[in-house]
């Protein structure tokens, strides 16, 4: 993806105008509060507040202060209007309501409730696809997905090690365990996501290492596509052609400045001075 396709990607007009944006940040505006909840019940939690809030899956409270925390950083780049976190949150609604389609003896009415949010984003998500354009940065993803599959290497690796230990520990024979290394990745992963008692402190490093890997992925897949390029002598000696002859703004001098990029029409005979503040492409005025 070039400068000019990520600018021009932007700048298409969403259809619904004013009426697509309302409904895009009512989406957002439910999934951050279902983050702000699930962090408020990791904190003063009851039982069946953690049933409702995670259905048949018994989470850890280290486990859920983290896991609402990434949802919040989610949710927050959601607004930003990031086409990588419109892509985990529908996978996490899509996955969350199908937890939710067993039944619930617990805390009904709020388990309903929950579900009517979560369909609502999820439903406003798909609908207002178009309005989370802004891209993800390739060279981040690809990075993203090694630490993710090195997360998972090393659950392999750690339940593999679980099985050879044990073989050794119960009959003296690695071999004769090999078959139970399903059972030993289900120890791994009850040890990493859900409450496990008593955790040692190799299941204490284990469980940090893992979740560290999996919120660094999660970063890294967040990060946007920010394209920084230095102007050539060329490039600026035709920006000064272009103020010269079409420059009518006051303010159509900054663009020479040495900290602006610029961007110069293929179709027409003009450049945008534009800049880059937290991520957001900023144009310096009107286009010349």
């Amino acid at each position: 993806m070039t400068v000019a396709s990520a600018l021009m990607g932007m700048s298409r007009p969403l259809r619904g105008g004013k009426a697509v944006t309302l409904l895009a940040t009512s989406g957002v505006a439910v999934v951050l509060a279902v983050a702000v909840l699930m962090f408020i019940g990791s904190v003063v939690g009851t039982p069946a507040i953690d049933h409702a809030l995670y259905a048949h899956i018994t989470v850890s409270l280290f486990v859920q202060r983290l896991a609402s925390i990434l949802l919040l950083v989610v949710a927050w780049n959601l607004a930003l209007r990031k086409r990588s976190a419109w892509l985990i949150t529908v996978i996490l609604l899509t996955l969350s309501l199908a937890m939710r389609a067993l039944p619930h003896p617990h805390a009904l009415a709020f388990h309903v409730a929950l579900i009517a949010l979560q369909v609502y984003a999820l439903v406003t998500l798909l609908v207002c696809r178009d309005h989370f354009r802004r891209p993800a940065n390739r060279p981040s993803l690809r990075r993203a997905l090694i630490v993710g599959l090195s997360a998972v290497a090393l659950m392999v690796v750690v339940a593999v090690v679980g099985v050879i230990v044990a073989g050794h520990r119960m009959a003296g024979d690695a071999t004769a365990t090999w078959g139970t290394w399903p059972a030993a990745l289900s120890h791994v992963f009850s040890v990493v996501f859900t409450t496990y008692e008593p955790m040692s402190v190799f299941d204490w490093v284990l469980t940090v290492a893992l979740w560290a890997c999996i919120a660094a992925a999660v970063v890294m897949v967040l990060r946007s596509a920010i394209y920084t390029r230095v102007t050539s002598p060329q490039e600026q000696a035709r920006a000064r052609e272009l103020v010269l002859a079409y420059g009518q703004n006051p303010g159509s001098y900054l663009t020479l400045e040495d900290d602006k990029m610029l961007f110069f029409g293929h179709t027409v005979d003009g450049v945008i001075a534009y800049g880059i503040v937290g991520g957001v492409v900023v144009v310096n005025g009107d286009p010349i």
